[in-house]
């Protein structure tokens, strides 16, 4: 099981990245595959998208060993819940994939999300997307890809947090002008209709990937 990295990073909250390696076959000896993870296997096309889905919950019981069988299903806006047995302590999660890489986080006081994306040249072609005009002019050239990085990432959380609907990007979803430095916090904020909040976020480079997260209502 090759975690590569896992902490606390907050009272009551824990993460853990874990690189897939192993075969699906493996992957479902691990998780102690039922029949109803079978039945949602099935209608999965490619090998692939079984994997991140057996290794997220992998995840989640590496994180959470006190529940003996992990079921999570979604709500309307896709957000994700651990459906808890009788006597077992209820969690939030999120999870985030990437290529070959998988993150959850789990925590047991309050929303939690979380974003894991690697990082390519890409992101230059779809940035006018999701970055306004302020934020743009707070990017460093010799940063650029590390720093359009956490924007996607901190927005694609606070939208996770958010959780109640649609945002746009570029017009609902604010982050305050921070410098890059690898790893650090930075202060994001949502405006929509009636609906306002800031939130504290992470962010931190791991090899090529860049892992951002955050909690609260």
């Amino acid at each position: 099981m090759p975690v590569i990295l896992e902490r606390s990073p907050m009272p009551g909250c824990r993460l853990a990245i874990w690189h897939i390696t192993e075969s699906l076959k493996e992957l479902e000896e691990f998780l102690d595959i039922i029949p109803e993870h079978e039945s949602t296997l099935s209608n999965f096309k490619f090998d692939k998208r079984k994997l991140e889905w057996i290794c997220s919950r992998a995840l989640v019981k590496h994180l959470i060993p006190e529940i003996k069988q992990v079921n999570i299903i979604y709500d309307i806006n896709g957000k994700p819940h651990l459906e808890s047995q009788k006597g077992e302590t209820d969690y939030h999660i999120s999870i985030s994939h990437s290529r070959d890489d998988v993150a959850v986080m789990v925590c047991k006081d309050e929303p939690v999300g979380i974003d894991l994306e690697t990082i390519r040249d890409r992101i230059l072609n779809i940035s006018k997307r999701f970055i306004n005009e302020d934020e743009m002019k707070g990017i460093e050239e010799r940063n650029i890809l590390e720093h359009m990085h956490v924007l996607w990432g901190a927005k694609e959380v606070m939208f996770k947090l958010y959780s109640i609907g649609e945002l746009s990007f570029q017009d609902e979803i604010f982050i305050d002008k921070f410098t890059y430095e690898g790893k650090g916090e930075l202060k994001g904020f949502i405006l929509k209709d009636t609906f306002a909040k800031s939130y504290s976020l992470h962010y931190e480079k791991i090899n090529n990937l860049m892992l951002v997260y955050g909690r609260g209502n």
